[in-house]
């Protein structure tokens, strides 16, 4: 089976008798509101990167699945196997507009490729994302496909003793909203960084182990923040950096650094690398330069920026779906054991001294305001509105989002896991404790559901 890195966490599997399966497309950027690019750029034509017989979607954030790439496929050739969870099922309707053949493929079960691969299906617990073993029948080679799933331990033994893997594709470190979004100095965002990325290899180090591959490649975070240049250095670690750790501690587990274009294979251990790993991060932020003098980018920028800001704000919607989120955010709560610590991440503290918990939702200009609020002594959420003697507590995790990106979301033409993505302005004085965990689980979900519809402004915000 050869290997090929395409961008980002897409790769192309090719067997013995020619057959290609892709993974998790996405060759177009931007995404996020034309927050996140694609860095470095794939190396790949269009045509290259779309001739593939199966595809697998693992979930649906557009760095996996870009509507604008999916329409260079031959819906009559390309198969496309999805997971089969709650926020996948959406897609169902998408793709039959597009006349796509697709599957469902639960956890745990073994999907068979025309007699060439076989893939098997593992969801993560929080019904988002997949892994996905690939096998080839004639020689038997396994890759473990990571995308963004965090499994637990428990299910990362059984996939071991289940499955002879050769080669694993690791997620090593994310970027998310901690803490660029954060009301926090410079030298704070530097500590928490390096506390973050010490604790990311790790838990990358522990899969590897787990699974105990000979071989592994580092991959996703090659993305870039070009509406937020400040992001650039405080959010997330070099692929070499990384490379140079686990090296250090599992030498015997050999490092196979691909980047868009390269190949290697796992019978013959054949490597076409042309590609070389960025050591420094003011090559990174040289490039980036560059790529903003572009036009077309400053042009897509305003286009999606003029869109974002062109719907009209609903107030009493955003009552009714505050409450919406109170909701799933109270059903997150019973779900978690609030009085254990989590081995990850690190900067996750569980020790209560205080009564309350008390987050702020406030949106600018206008000043709309919800607060949740949980007691600690009968455990139990409580919802408020512009509250002035609850306004007057302590607030532990305080909100601030423009008022004209909630009417984006009442439009869907985001999802709210696009705000969560370094939009709110964000002041929390205390740890990441398990009621934060909680409420962000609550907010993803919030416009994630059975209301989730792929739309033109959706495709917008994922095209240049």
């Amino acid at each position: 089976m050869l290997i090929r890195y395409n961008s980002h966490a897409s790769i192309s599997l090719i067997s013995k008798n020619k057959k290609k399966l892709i993974t998790d497309p996405w060759f177009y950027e931007p995404i996020y509101g034309g927050m996140m690019w694609q860095y470095p750029r794939s190396n790949l034509s269009i045509a290259e990167y779309t001739n593939s017989d199966y595809m697998v979607i693992s979930h649906i954030h557009p760095d996996h699945f870009c509507t604008k790439t999916l329409n260079h496929f031959d819906n009559k050739k390309t198969k496309i196997l999805i997971p089969d969870n709650e926020s996948m099922q959406p897609m169902s309707d998408y793709l039959d507009k597009k006349d796509f053949q697709y599957h469902f493929i639960k956890n745990d079960e073994k999907f068979n490729l025309d007699d060439t691969f076989e893939v098997t299906f593992y969801c993560s617990d929080n019904n988002i994302d997949s892994v996905q073993i690939i096998s080839e029948k004639d020689s038997q080679e396994s890759l473990f496909n990571m995308n963004d799933c965090f499994l637990t331990n428990k299910q990362l033994d059984f996939i071991s003793k289940k499955h002879l893997i050769n080669h694993a594709m690791v997620f090593f470190m994310g970027v998310g909203p901690y803490p660029g979004s954060f009301d926090l100095p410079l030298e704070k965002k530097l500590e928490i960084i390096e506390n973050k990325e010490k604790s990311d290899y790790k838990r990358a180090l522990n899969i590897i182990k787990r699974l105990n591959v000979s071989s592994y490649t580092a991959y996703s975070n090659d993305m870039t923040w070009l509406r937020r240049p400040d992001l650039v250095n405080i959010n997330g670690s070099l692929k070499s950096k990384f490379y140079k750790f686990v090296n250090k501690l599992i030498p015997s587990v050999k490092s196979i650094p691909l980047e868009s274009g390269d190949t290697y294979c796992l019978s013959s251990k054949n490597k076409d690398i042309k590609s070389s790993l960025i050591e420094d991060k003011a090559i990174f932020n040289n490039d980036i330069q560059k790529l903003k003098s572009k036009s077309f980018l400053t042009k897509q920028i305003n286009k999606i920026e003029k869109a974002e800001s062109s719907f009209v704000f609903n107030k009493d919607l955003f009552y009714e779906e505050v409450k919406i989120i109170y909701n799933i955010f109270s059903k997150e709560l019973k779900n978690k054991n609030l009085n254990q610590n989590k081995n990850y991440p690190d900067h996750l503290n569980q020790s209560f001294e205080k009564e309350k918990y008390v987050i702020k939702l406030f949106l600018l200009p206008e000043s709309y305001t919800a607060i949740f609020t949980f007691n600690h002594e009968d455990e139990l959420l409580y919802l408020s509105f512009n509250d002035n003697e609850e306004n007057n507590l302590y607030i532990d995790l305080n909100l601030q989002l423009p008022s004209y990106l909630w009417s984006a979301l009442q439009n869907n033409f985001y999802s709210s896991e696009d705000l969560m993505n370094c939009r709110f302005f964000i002041q929390r004085d205390g740890e990441y404790t398990q009621i934060e965990d909680s409420f962000w689980n609550a907010f993803s979900k919030f416009k994630r559901g059975e209301n989730f519809k792929i739309n033109d402004y959706q495709q917008l915000s994922l095209s240049n």
